[in-house]
């Protein structure tokens, strides 16, 4: 289920919201209390805000509507959907969406990780330790040992280049500073995909909390020892109220929230 979506403070004031609870003969708060749990539905099962292939029964029961069967799911269709897909879905929906599915990869990254330290960082099909003064360290050269060795000496620069490219704009900021500092952790075991998602996490909350370029961290920074893409970046989770009250009334949160109007 999703943890959470984006509404606008103004979406009771929408003229399409409007429109659309017109032409239902119903009023606006409950064309937005209908919409809100469309989008919930939309958030867990149509992740990419594509509606074309989905059946009208099936938009009516995520939006938990119990009128005229089709009415609802055809209104939507005209006021909000454009070329099968909802207008604007990215902007307010798909790019949280997107960033909660990167952190989620980026937290099971730093499990796997913390896993490979407590198990002292050899993978479960490494390199075998033969007998002998435990000093030196001696390892078996196996075919794997070879090929892991291989992989860490080249170092694939294609990912990085990604993390650089979405890494957040500050200046004095070296690539080459970050290029070594990246090299250095992929050679002590970390993942690049997670230091990516770090990246992309990161530019996001610098993005989200509008930071001055001169306090972005240094890339050589968030790529050295402190492993700083692996902090939590992500917003902090949508405060969720109920819509109507006992009465059937909007809620005083919802009033409070998303100013719709008490009737």
């Amino acid at each position: 289920m999703a943890d959470w979506i984006r509404v606008q403070k103004s979406v009771h004031d929408d003229p399409q919201v409007i429109a659309m609870a017109a032409e239902l003969g119903i009023s606006t708060a409950a064309a937005v209390g209908h919409l809100v749990a469309l989008w919930i539905g939309m958030a867990d099962h149509a992740r990419h805000g594509t509606v074309d292939k989905i059946h009208s029964n099936v938009i009516e029961s995520w939006a938990r509507w119990n009128l005229a069967d089709g009415a609802f799911a055809e209104r939507f269709a005209v006021h909000f959907v454009r070329n099968g897909r909802v207008k604007n879905w990215e902007k307010y929906n798909g790019k949280p969406l997107r960033l909660a599915e990167i952190e989620a990869e980026r937290k099971r990254a730093y499990r796997r990780r913390m896993s490979r330290r407590r198990s002292g960082g050899r993978p479960a099909d490494g390199p075998e330790t033969v007998a002998g003064p435990e000093k030196y360290g001696r390892t078996r050269r196996t075919r794997r040992t070879d090929e892991l060795l291989q992989e860490k000496q080249q170092l694939p620069a294609d990912v990085f280049d990604e993390a650089w490219a979405a890494y957040p704009k500050r200046p004095n900021n070296s690539r080459a500073d970050a290029w070594r500092a990246w090299q250095a952790r992929v050679r002590a075991g970390a993942d690049p995909a997670a230091m990516l998602a770090g990246v992309q996490a990161y530019a996001s909350y610098v993005e989200r909390e509008h930071t001055e370029p001169q306090y972005v961290k240094r890339a050589a920074t968030f790529f050295g020892p402190g492993e700083h893409w692996l902090a939590d970046y992500a917003p902090p989770p949508a405060r969720m109220v109920p819509l109507y009250d006992a009465n059937g009334l909007p809620s005083r949160e919802a009033v409070e929230l998303l100013g719709v109007p008490r009737q």
